[in-house]
């Protein structure tokens, strides 16, 4: 759908906050905290969670972060002005707030506070109780620090704390204290860079499956080591090889095989397709553990083959 960028604020070093609303002002597809649209913009296309207040359907805000690694995606979107427009997806929720749940522990480091933000505001609603831990190099580096502040003032139930400058030791020992024991009935929420994220699940492997959820923005860099596989794409019978400089989806598409694909980067789902026959090597970050061990799906765009031949049902 098209929407007009109404208002671009710098939020905090490299982070651009843009307020997305309709031509036409009308509402905006309904959400729920945690979830993300894809925007299309500069001939890519990527995924930004939403950060509004969900019961707030006026708008979608968003949080951009100006990678240096850019693919060219934040690069375009930093290159905004006010009055664009843009083609985004309406909301799609990989990372909800599971039900039943009595309080929540919020985590988040740079960037990665964007979807924690719509959570603080849904939980309020909820009247359910929570604490938010954010992360950050400097107190120029912390994203929506207003909402922050504002949305802590107003609480009654729930804190925000801020770690500030803190170097890998400093980081591991406050997650060490966060992170000792769940409480009964709680559930832990984070997002943010590769190397956090892994350290918070780390610590994280003795709570309950069920009470740890985390969403990546970005997928670690593959290292290909095979010479190629090939893959036959069982509804048309067609057999592709797969280079080492190739991705599944690229090699495909170039055969006039299409596979629909949004992030490119193994997180979105967008791509996930049955494995018919074959063993496949994940490199995703949406599988689960379970589901990778089966080894009937994969997503394409970034996840490689040991067998020598990968047949999918496309």
């Amino acid at each position: 759908m098209d929407v007009i960028v109404e208002k671009i604020t710098e939020e905090a070093t490299d982070i651009k906050s843009l307020r997305l609303v309709s031509p036409v002002g009308a509402a905006l597809p309904s959400f729920e905290a945690g979830a993300h649209i894809d925007v299309h913009v500069g001939g890519t296309t990527r995924q930004y969670s939403l950060c509004s207040d969900p019961a707030d359907t006026s708008a979608y805000l968003i949080g951009v972060k100006l990678e240096a690694q850019s693919r060219g995606g934040s690069k375009a979107v930093h290159a905004l002005k006010e009055g664009d427009h843009l083609e985004i997806s309406a909301p799609r929720n990989l990372f909800a707030l599971a039900a039943g749940s009595d309080s929540a522990l919020l985590i988040g480091a740079g960037i990665g506070i964007t979807p924690l933000i719509a959570m603080m505001y849904q939980l309020k609603a909820q009247n359910k109780a929570f604490t938010l831990h954010y992360f950050a190099r400097s107190q120029d580096h912390i994203a929506f620090s207003e909402t922050l502040l504002r949305t802590d003032a107003e609480l009654d139930f729930g804190r925000v704390h801020f770690h500030l400058g803190l170097d890998a030791p400093a980081t591991g020992g406050q997650l060490d204290q966060l992170l000792a024991r769940p409480e009964n009935g709680q559930h832990v929420y984070f997002c943010g860079p590769g190397p956090f994220m892994e350290a918070i699940r780390q610590r994280c492997e003795d709570w309950p499956k069920d009470a740890v959820h985390f969403e990546y923005f970005s997928a670690e860099p593959v290292e290909v080591t095979d010479e190629g596989f090939e893959v036959i794409a069982a509804r048309s019978g067609k057999r592709v090889w797969v280079g080492p400089e190739q991705s599944i989806t690229d090699a495909l598409n170039a055969a006039g095989v299409e596979v629909c694909v949004s992030c490119e980067q193994g997180i979105c789902g967008t791509c996930l397709t049955a494995v018919l026959n074959g063993t496949p090597i994940h490199n995703d970050m949406f599988l689960n553990d379970a589901e990778k061990a089966k080894n009937d799906q994969m997503l394409p765009c970034i996840s490689r083959a040991s067998s020598r031949t990968l047949t999918l049902n496309i």
